[in-house]
């Protein structure tokens, strides 16, 4: 759904997207109902947007080492449940 949103706003093909990461190994998990019952519970326990709660849901349920985000205060309030980094801290992470 993030990914859909961030590219149909800078109309750029976002199926083109999907397939760069799936191509990458990037697993792309949509949220199922259980999963959306624990954003909604995510948003009201940590005050989070609609968007941020289902990402975090979905992060959580498929077992995530990381949530990457560039957004401070998101990153903040699910530092409580998971590692989060900026996308640079994670590449830095990645190739120490």
């Amino acid at each position: 759904m993030e990914v859909v949103h961030a590219f149909r706003r800078r109309k750029r093909n976002y199926e083109d997207a999907i397939e760069d990461l799936e191509n990458l190994g990037i697993d792309l998990f949509v949220p199922n109902s259980f999963t959306l019952i624990r954003a909604f519970e995510l948003q009201q326990d940590y005050e989070l947007d609609p968007y941020d709660s289902v990402a975090l849901a979905v992060a959580l349920e498929s077992n995530c080492d990381y949530l990457i985000t560039r957004d401070e205060d998101f990153a903040k309030k699910a530092s409580d449940l998971i590692k989060a980094c900026t996308p640079e801290e994670f590449l830095k992470k990645l190739t120490a």
